[in-house]
Formats: C-alpha cells, sequence, structure tokens
C-alpha cells in the first residue's frame, strides 16, 4: 500500500467516524447546529 492510500483511508475513517457522531446527538442539540 502506498502512502496516498493510507492517507485516504485515514481521511475516509475520519468522515466516518464523524457521521456516526452526528447520528448519536440528540435532536435538541442538533437544532443550534442546523439552525
Amino acid at each position: 500500500m502506498s502512502i496516498e492510500t493510507l492517507l485516504e483511508a485515514a481521511r475516509f475513517l475520519e468522515w466516518q467516524a464523524q457521521q456516526q457522531q452526528r447520528a448519536r446527538v440528540p435532536e435538541e442539540e442538533g437544532e443550534g447546529i442546523r439552525a
């Protein structure tokens, strides 16, 4: 595996973790961010 491939994988995993965190946030806390 090349370094570029590892960077792409790391970026994808980081993005995936952010998506999961957003999904876990209760609606009440999410409203302030969306507004």
